[in-house]
């Protein structure tokens, strides 16, 4: 064969044109013989069928280089290929290519991998083949494997390879899939440096079948080798699978847990697995998924017999998880029977059936994130606590879903926590039981359920069908909905507080009541009841109804009834309600004088919910002290004209209630004022207003809005500002009093990117989790203000301030306080100017009883600190890492922390003080003044009196930190153990013109301690009366320490310094240990019980003394190594040398 009858040699031209001729199957008639070029095949869909032929390169040239997909070769022979890159008969890249009944002979590649082939990122199949005499100067003497081959009932003879894979080498990340190979090798035939075992090289993954398993591990080097059984793998391969580097998987086999297999982690982005149908069976051993990464699929797939403590099959917490047309069967958990939900799921088309939760949280799905459902079905799963099918903590959206006999005790179908919200469209519940309450649902918050059927639903031990536990925000809305024949129940829907709209919705059950109202605002429109001659409605609160559906005989009322409103009803003739404000307000007056209460009617909720619209410039009403109640009904106003003045108005009970469903403005509870607005407030009274999300009493995006002469007291808002929330404006309040407001953050006043003065304030007895007064990311200045009895159950009792500029003058803080940090003040990121500023009787519990700064600047001028508290540091002010402070003309009097009594000044921080005062401070535990932690103290003109601490540093402790000390005072301080006023454990760079008298320290160094890693400079400093009498007292005035191995590094240095009466059990007035320079020294009077005014003690410890004058009866006692001047024989008779070493210089 190769010649036609009249000897024609087909090559390159003939062959390439046959490839591009467009057709999609082509059959050679002759040998193909190639030159030195290439042939590409860059046409889909094509198949080759050599017909017995061959394709002789004749050591030119590569043969096919491919890039077209789904590409089949057939029925020839490729040979004589030669190539310097990889894959000298074959390169394929990134395609799908199967080739049938070929042999490969005497293809070489010289200077890449694959001596026939050579597969990147491709899928290959190759079955039927012979690979012969085959040669790679690189890996892979006839395949080289990039990604996915299965070779199937082919022969491998006489291969050979430079480096690794005689016959086949199997990269990272790869798969190869054996099945009826065989490697045939001449025994004549010797290769250096090869083995049997060096046939195959695999870095990646090997499947083989079962039976041929130990066959093939003697031709295996390296890698993983996998074991196909009766079309089963494990979760090893799977997990193989998942890192292979392919975006897209495709299940070929059922997948089952094994010994010493584990959970599988999804950390890669971009992921599909198509299941196929097929089952991962975790064997009731082990969970199947962890899924940390993004935008993963799972589909097809049917996942069984998990077991795990959480998310018997999956652990979800990725923000992108989406899982298509899968079930879950007989997954079982501590909690979460088949899914745990950290992240954001999206399921379509999935079932789950007879998952179990043995312990809480969801018999199915437990759901922390956002979880979305769409035409799923939940079957026969059952929680012992909460969620038969799901138990929902935050967002949960169903669609076209299927709850079927689903068992727990509180939530046959669903349990619905304190922040969690569902909603449920065109949804069916049926044959669903709880063992406590709420057969059907069980809520804490709020559920939205539209187009859903209810049927056949059983009630244990007389529980209700629907339970609705939440608070006064919470919402429970039903509409269009059909309710039949639910079984054995005690009430159909039992509503414990909150609100509840009851719409178009048809009932046709018998139970003792269909819905009992305990404490919630009930409203029923348009309903249907099938009349089995029982009482519907059980209402001891609030219910709305339209009047001409008659059902008041059907409504039973309790002690506790506050009312029954009719839905459209007209207003009683002489009420004065919001219908009659809103039409003085729009008469075109300009000036409103109320001569009377405006009291809100329950028919006019639905349209003044939002309040009463102040649509008209220019516009003055005057309340004449009258009060304007909503009931809790409604917000009061909605203003967005300019020039509005409201005065001498009570304003109460206004509420802004809307639903997460459907909130678009915040909050207000009795004003909200909308951007281009501008509003004057005077002598207003606000009480008891409410807002469900933020702003208790006003929400303000105005362009200025003035309030004088006002009282704000006992509002409250659930999220941020109790008072006002001020968005985006300009905000001025003089002579104002807020009183008992609360709210989640901020009980105040809320700033956000807004410009608040305010004058003559009170803020009394506010309460929030976080900021008791006032909390601002924008410029605010406050002068005049008393903050009193605020508190904060998280940071800052009275005000916080997060990134901005605040000025504060003539202020007062007393008595606030926070569970956490700042007591008075937290400055996060901010700057703050205090000016003749009180601080009081503030505490908190961890640190900084007044002020804690976080990375912020403080500038704080004649301010005042008194009796303030921290638990842990600072109890006064708290310096935290990366923080200024700057004290001037400051006072500090009887502040107590552990650490630090007045400030504490932690790492990187700095803190500057001129002429301040600290007095009668006291430390538990270190620095009854000042504990510097690593940070950077500067101290000017400052005096030190009568502080203490339990353990070290009367005044200061200074523990690896540089402190500066000049012109300052430390007097009376006292410490339990070391450092009567200082304990240096750092570097005391400077002291300068300092006195230091009568202070003292039980155990040593009466007025200084240093130890083992400090240095100091201390230059015309006093040194009197200073005294160390404990047990262990050393160094009356100063002890300076060494290091525990001896080697005496400490450095101090004391010039023209004077010692003048201390005492001391040893070293009367310097215990030395350490390194000591003595210069111009006086020393006089001081008095030791062991004798030695100063003492030179330790290992390698060294003094040196010059210049320095030793008064009468002032010895150095020389235990070490002591250095003194020769002139003048200076120290004549002074030196008692106890075995130590004397250096004349």
């Amino acid at each position: 064969m190769g010649e036609s009858s009249q000897n024609i040699i087909y090559g390159f031209k003939y062959f390439n044109d046959l490839i591009h001729s467009g057709s999609k199957e082509i059959k050679l008639e002759s040998d193909i013989f190639l030159d030195d070029s290439v042939i590409k095949i860059d046409v889909d869909d094509l198949v080759i069928d050599g017909n017995g032929y061959a394709i002789d390169a004749n050591g030119k040239t590569r043969i096919f280089y491919i890039t077209g997909n789904n590409i089949v070769l057939k029925n020839m022979t490729f040979k004589n290929a030669y190539s310097k890159e990889s894959g000298a008969a074959i390169s394929n890249y990134k395609k799908e290519l199967t080739i049938i009944n070929c042999k490969f002979i005497n293809n070489i590649s010289f200077g890449g991998d694959g001596g026939a082939i050579c597969n990147w990122k491709g899928f290959l199949n190759i079955k039927n083949c012979e690979f012969i005499d085959n040669c790679s100067k690189g890996n892979g003497g006839a395949v080289f494997n990039g990604n996915s081959v299965k070779i199937s009932d082919s022969n491998f003879t006489n291969n050979s390879s430079k480096e690794w894979g005689l016959s086949i080498f199997n990269n990272s990340n790869s798969i190869i899939t054996l099945k009826n190979i065989d490697f045939i090798r001449d025994e004549k035939l010797t290769l250096k440096d090869t083995d049997l075992n060096n046939e195959i090289f695999n870095k990646g993954m090997i499947n083989v079948e079962n039976f041929q398993a130990n066959s093939f591990k003697k031709y295996i080097k390296c890698g993983f080798l996998h074991i196909i059984s009766d079309n089963v793998n494990s979760f090893k391969y799977l997990d193989y699978l998942v890192h292979s580097g392919k975006k897209e998987i495709f299940l070929d086999s059922n997948m089952e847990f094994e010994e010493n297999n584990s959970t599988i982690i999804i950390d890669v982005d971009d992921l599909v697995i198509d299941g196929n149908g097929n089952v991962i069976d975790a064997m009731g051993k082990n969970s199947i998924f962890e899924v940390k990464s993004n935008n993963v699929t799972f589909k097809n797939i049917i996942f069984k017999n998990a077991n795990s403590k959480e998310g018997g099959a999956i652990n979800n917490y990725a923000q992108s998880l989406n899982i298509i047309n899968c079930s879950f069967e007989n997954n079982i958990s501590e909690n979460a029977g088949a899914i745990n939900n950290n992240g954001k799921i999206k399921l379509i088309n999935c079932s789950f059936e007879n998952n179990v939760s043995k312990n809480d949280l969801g018999g199915a799905v437990n759901n922390y994130g956002e979880l979305t459902l769409i035409n799923s079905v939940f079957e026969g799963n059952i929680s012992h606590r909460r969620g038969g099918a799901i138990n929902n903590f935050h967002y949960l959206d169903l669609e076209g879903c299927c709850f079927k006999s689903n068992i727990a005790e509180f939530g046959g179908a669903i349990n619905n926590c304190d922040l969690g919200s569902v909603k449920a469209f065109k949804c069916d519940f049926k044959n669903n039981g709880a063992f406590v309450q709420g057969s059907i649902i069980f809520n804490n918050n709020h559920v939205n359920l539209i187009d859903c059927n209810f049927k056949n639903n059983i009630s244990y031990k007389q529980s209700h069908f629907i339970y609705h536990n939440g608070n006064e925000d919470s919402k429970f809305d039903i509409e269009n909905c059909i309710f039949s024949q639910n079984l054995f129940g005690n009430n159909l829907l039992y509503l414990k507080e909150g609100f509840c709209l009851v719409k178009s919705s048809n009932f046709d059950v018998y139970n003792d009541y269909i819905i009992y109202n305990h404490n919630a605002s009930l409203r029923v429109e348009k309903s249907k009841f099938v009349d089995y001659n029982q009482k519907i409605i059980f209402n001891d609160n609030i219910l709305w109804i339209y009047k001409d559906e008659n059902l008041e005989n059907q409504i039973e009322f309790g002690d506790n009834c506050q009312t029954l409103n009719y839905i459209g009803e007209k207003l009683p003739r002489d009420w004065y309600g919001f219908d009659y404000l809103d039409k003085l307000i729009h008469s075109g007056s300009s000036v409103i004088n109320l001569d009377c209460d405006i009291l809100i009617h329950g028919s006019e909720q639905d349209f003044y919910e939002g309040g009463i619209d102040i649509d008209i410039d220019n516009l003055v009403i005057d309340g004449n002290y009258h009060t304007i109640d909503a009931k809790n009904l409604s917000r009061i106003f909605l203003i967005s004209s300019k020039g509005i003045v409201i005065k001498n108005l009570q304003l109460k009970n206004g509420k802004y209630f809307k639903g997460k469903f459907d909130d678009n403005n915040i909050g207000g509870g009795a004003i909200y004022a909308m951007p281009n607005s501008s509003i004057e407030l005077k002598r207003c009274k606000f009480l008891k207003n409410k807002s469900r999300v933020s702003a208790g009493v006003i929400l303000n995006k105005s362009e200025l809005l003035k309030i004088t002469c006002s009282i704000f007291k006992d509002n409250h808002a659930k999220n941020y500002g109790g008072v006002i929330f001020n968005e985006n404006s300009l905000i001025k309040i003089n002579d104002c009093d807020f009183i008992e407001n609360s709210s989640h953050d901020s009980a105040g006043i809320y700033n956000k990117n807004s410009s608040l003065t305010i004058y003559n304030a009170v803020f009394n007895k506010n309460n929030a989790e976080k900021c008791g007064a006032i909390c601002t990311d924008s410029i605010i200045q406050l002068t005049d203000c008393k903050f009193k009895n605020n508190s904060s159950n998280d940071n800052a009792g009275a005000i916080l301030n997060c990134g901005s500029c605040c000025k504060l003058s003539d202020c007062e803080f007393l008595n606030n306080s926070s569970v956490k940090q700042g007591g008075a003040i937290f400055n996060n990121l901010g700057n703050i100017n205090l000016d003749n500023c009180d601080f009081s009787k503030n505490s908190a519990k961890q640190d900084g009883g007044a002020i804690f700064n976080v990375k912020g600047c403080i500038c704080v001028v004649k301010c005042a600190f008194k009796n303030n508290e921290a638990e842990n540091i600072g109890g006064a002010i708290g310096n935290n890492p990366y923080s200024k402070t700057y004290l001037n003309n400051c006072s500090f009097f009887k502040n107590i922390a552990n650490y630090g009594g007045s400030v504490s000044n932690m790492k990187r921080c700095n803190l500057n003080l001129n002429n301040c005062d600290f007095e009668n401070n006291s430390a538990l535990e270190d620095a009854g003044a000042i504990y510097n932690w690593y940070g950077f103290v500067n101290v000017y003109s400052s005096t030190f009196k009568n502080n203490n601490a339990g353990n070290i540093g009367g005044a200061i402790d200074n523990y690896l930190g540089l402190l500066n000390l000049e012109d300052s005072t430390f007097q009376e301080n006292e410490v339990k153990r070391d450092g009567g006023a200082i304990f240096n454990g750092g570097m005391l760079k400077s002291m300068k013109n300092c006195i230091f008298t009568n202070n003292n320290a039980l155990f040593k160094g009466g007025a200084i301690y240093m130890t083992k890693s400090s240095s100091a400079i201390i230059v015309n400093t006093q040194f009197k009366s200073n005294s160390a009498f404990g047990n262990k007292g050393h160094g009356g005035a100063i002890y300076s320490n060494s290091l525990y191995d001896g080697d005496a590094n400490v450095s101090l240095s004391l010039i023209k310094c004077d010692f003048l009466n201390n005492g001391s059990n040893e070293g009367a007035a310097i215990y030395n240990k350490g390194n000591l320079n003595l210069f111009m020294a006086d020393i006089k009077d001081n008095q030791s019980v062991n004798g030695g005014a100063l003492i030179n003690d330790g290992k390698d410890a060294i003094m040196a003394v010059k210049k320095s004058n030793l008064h009468e009866l002032q010895y150095i006692i020389n235990k070490a190594i002591l250095k003194i001047s020769s002139e003048k024989n200076e120290f004549k008779n002074k030196i008692i040398n106890d075995g130590g070493e004397l250096i004349y210089y």
